[in-house]
């Protein structure tokens, strides 16, 4: 992807912080503005947003992703948007001012931030096309398949909200695929 010398290293990581999170430990709540930038070293996150006091996740990331609120980070207002972890984690951290600086006084920082949207983006339109062609029992497997440790960590509500159905019936589809599941290793 990038191959970086030792002096753009450098550059790079002086205004990265490393943060060991801990699970359930917000990185950002709904109505703040956006300040940081976060690259996920290892552990899971959410991004969510709340609808008539009701969660619904937008996306899990996990190791080599970068996660913020996108919106109001770029345009410091306050976010619709929250993150946290399902996990213990490590991130590293660059605020907004640190990057856009870097941005500025170092070419490096430029191409970085542009492969890493262009990685955020290509994510994006996966999942979305996903959310948009395939069944509800189609993107659990594909959750299970995609991020096996991830769904052990997770919440009923959670993985239902992420699939777009009710916990119930999340419920019902994995009762099915247990049966399905069965009936093929038999």
């Amino acid at each position: 992807m990038l191959n970086l010398s030792d002096e753009e290293w450098y550059i790079m990581s002086k205004d990265i912080e490393i943060v060991d999170v801990i699970k359930n430990q917000s990185l950002l709540e709904i109505g703040q503005i956006a300040d940081s930038l976060y690259i996920i070293a290892d552990g899971y996150f959410q991004l969510y947003h709340i609808v008539n006091k009701k969660e619904f996740t937008i996306s899990f990331s996990s190791k080599f992703a970068s996660i913020t609120a996108l919106e109001s980070f770029i345009d410091r207002t306050p976010s619709k948007l929250g993150i946290k972890a399902i996990t213990d984690g490590i991130v590293f951290k660059i605020s907004h001012k640190d990057l856009y600086t870097s941005y500025e006084n170092h070419h490096i920082s430029e191409r970085i931030g542009r492969v890493m949207t262009d990685i955020s983006l290509q994510e994006k339109f996966r999942v979305e096309h996903q959310r948009n062609t395939l069944s509800s029992k189609e993107r659990y497997l594909n959750l299970i398949k995609e991020h096996p440790k991830l769904v052990s960590s997770l919440k009923q509500k959670q993985i239902a909200s992420y699939i777009g159905i009710t916990p119930e019936s999340l419920c019902r589809i994995k009762k099915v695929n247990f049966i399905d599941t069965n009936e093929t290793n038999n």
